[in-house]
């Protein structure tokens, strides 16, 4: 997928790992002695035809760097494309001019970056965190997306006791979103979790970030889905997969979902992790 851009948030908002991360990231832990967590998602996109990717580091980077470097393993290693790290003061204030220090979260993260948004040639991006465990068919997503004429698609699951997800979402009887919220789920109302995986046009995002910088929102989760939300535009479909966070390690398997205010959503077979 020539026209889409993958963007991997590749530091840490919240774990319970401790000493597991106080040298590195989550997204640059080990899984299974060989590999790290940000494989799945990096897996996940090359998998789905997606070969340009954006990786957004804010601190404790060095391990991640040193795992991923030219991208060889996942045949990311191009000239015109393949796998661009962004830590923070990756660009001057004249070419990124919305955030140019450090990050408070992620809408800060993908502002910083907003110079490499703009240069990029892509229709869509797909916004993922990198410290998922999950086998997600990115590219039954986007054409969905795509078909769906929506401005943002979230993929969801469903709503698990104990569960590392805590932005819950409402759907009503046609599969729609009706209600977002972040560690509350509306007294069992909201009856799944987003797995912090959206897609969206380039465009939107970038006209979004800049929204959300001029109001100084901050919490991607809390405050730019609540305003696509508003919009009546965020979007739905549907995959089966093993969704967890490796914060806290889960094999059980769950349908993941995206919600839509135009589609219903639908199901569908997983794609192979790439290993």
């Amino acid at each position: 997928m020539n026209s889409v851009l993958g963007m991997i948030i590749a530091f840490d908002t919240d774990n319970d790992l401790r000493e597991i991360t106080e040298h590195r990231t989550v997204g640059a832990v080990q899984w299974g002695g060989r590999y790290r967590i940000i494989d799945f998602m990096l897996s996940n996109m090359v998998n789905s035809g997606i070969y340009r990717v954006g990786v957004l580091m804010k601190d404790k980077y060095q391990s991640l760097i040193d795992h991923i470097g030219n991208a060889k393993d996942w045949d990311l290693s191009r000239k015109n494309s393949g796998v661009t790290m962004l830590p923070p003061y990756s660009y001057s204030k004249k070419a990124s001019p919305l955030v140019t220090g450090e990050y408070r979260g992620k809408i800060d993260a993908l502002a910083g970056a907003v110079d490499f948004l703009q240069k990029n040639r892509a229709d869509y991006v797909v916004v993922a965190d990198g410290d998922i465990v999950a086998n997600v068919p990115l590219d039954d997503v986007i054409d969905r997306h795509i078909k769906s004429g929506a401005d943002l698609t979230m993929v969801c699951t469903k709503k698990q006791k104990n569960s590392p997800f805590t932005t819950y979402v409402e759907l009503n009887r046609k599969k729609e979103a009706v209600d977002i919220r972040v560690g509350d789920c509306n007294e069992g109302k909201c009856k799944h979790a987003a797995l912090g995986i959206y897609v969206m046009s380039r465009q939107y995002l970038i006209h979004m970030l800049s929204d959300c910088v001029t109001h100084n929102c901050i919490h991607f989760e809390r405050e730019f889905l609540t305003r696509a939300l508003m919009d009546g535009t965020v979007a739905a479909t549907c995959s089966t997969s093993t969704p967890s966070r490796s914060r806290t390690p889960s094999t059980t398997t769950a349908p993941t979902w995206t919600c839509s205010t135009r589609m219903s959503a639908t199901r569908y077979s997983s794609a192979p992790v790439r290993s």
